[in-house]
């Protein structure tokens, strides 16, 4: 008989740093867990001499890493682009433990998109040589909130697990510091590493360099013997130290030259653009100033004609509506066939000609009249 229980393990600086990097954000975000998955399997006899075995997994995340706005690692559908995907990840694949989606002001329940993501994420970071890599593949949703007061920051999460077509949440634990990770409680931080390494350090391969026989030698000719070498050997390195120098110098001037160059790119081509716009208000203004323009002349012409028509008692009522329907259609005559209003004449300004224009100009436009 077995019992599994399956824990997320983080330690405090981990959590932190990922509500951090979520909320520096502007928007929405998304990342990976590093870490590896224990297995903690003990075994208990019960009072009736049954063995149970009780297996413990815990999936300790170590560190997280997000994805920046132009990594695109999936499409508006929701699929993975794997090659994206592979040169984000790089030789980390192995690491990842899961993946965690921040919204603001969001629900903490994955979203259709989410667990297309899931899916896709459990078969790619497959690896058939570890199968619990996949089975305890976990995913994190994240928000975050203000009060009405902005004075108190309120941050939520939750892990979910997926098995037999559902979403369960898992419970996390945060640990204290000292303790192992590699113990059933839960515990996420690790103790100090104790490497030891055969290669001798620089000092050593130098001091070995003398050939000094220090069990024969007293200790202040070794002392001085050691001493002069040494200042020697520094002033050997001065003339490397002062060409790297100039190289990282050489480089920083390059760099600087290289974003002053685009700075005046990005400066010209933003010049460019507000002109672009500066020219294209001018015209907008000035073709709508030309057309006020062309509408007050017209209504003005067309006061002075009516006013003309009203003072020649010679114009019948039906051609002063023909003239006015002539206006309203805008069908202007020719200069030649408008009536002078300068000219003098016994009769009225509205000359013959420009009564028979009209008629014909009322006739050709509207022919059911």
């Amino acid at each position: 008989m077995a019992e599994n229980e399956l824990m997320v393990t983080i330690s405090g600086a981990a959590l932190s740093l990922l509500f951090y990097e979520n909320v520096r954000s502007r928007g929405d975000q998304m990342g990976f867990f590093f870490g590896e998955v224990l297995s903690f399997v003990t075994k208990n006899v019960t009072d009736s001499e049954r063995h149970v075995e009780s297996v413990k997994v815990h999936v300790d995340i170590q560190s997280i890493i997000k994805c920046s706005p132009t990594d695109q690692i999936y499409n508006a559908a929701g699929e993975i682009k794997e090659d994206n995907l592979k040169d984000f990840i790089k030789d980390k694949g192995k690491n990842v433990v899961g993946w965690f989606r921040f919204r603001r002001n969001g629900s903490l329940t994955p979203t259709l998109r989410d667990k297309i993501l899931h899916k896709q994420f459990l078969s790619i970071f497959r690896d058939p040589s570890n199968q619990i890599n996949e089975d305890y593949f976990v995913a994190c949703m994240l928000n975050t909130s203000m009060t009405l007061g902005e004075g108190t920051h309120k941050f939520k999460h939750v892990f979910l697990h997926y098995k037999q077509g559902m979403y369960n949440p898992i419970p996390l634990r945060i640990n204290n510091l000292g303790h192992d990770a590699t113990r059933h409680d839960g515990s996420d931080y690790k103790p100090s590493p104790r490497k030891y390494c055969d290669e001798p350090d620089a000092f050593t391969k130098f001091v070995k360099s003398l050939n000094l026989d220090l069990a024969r030698t007293p200790g202040i000719h070794s002392i001085s013997e050691i001493q002069r070498a040494a200042e020697q050997h520094l002033e050997d390195l001065v003339p490397l130290i002062v060409k790297t120098d100039q190289e990282v110098a050489e480089l920083e001037r390059s760099v600087l030259e290289t974003r002053r160059a685009l700075f005046e790119k990005l400066m010209e081509k933003e010049l460019r653009s507000r002109e672009a716009q500066l020219i294209d208000t001018k015209c907008r203004s000035r073709r709508d100033k030309f057309q006020r323009n062309e509408e007050s002349t017209s209504r003005a012409s067309r006061c002075q004609d009516d006013s003309w028509l009203s003072k020649d008692s010679s114009i019948t009522p039906k051609q002063k509506t023909r003239h006015s329907m002539a206006f309203d259609s805008h069908i202007t005559p020719s200069p030649e066939q408008l009536p002078n209003p300068y000219a003098t004449r016994k009769s009225s300004s509205y000359s013959q000609a420009a009564k028979k224009t009209t008629e014909r100009m009322i006739d050709d436009s509207e022919p059911d009249c």
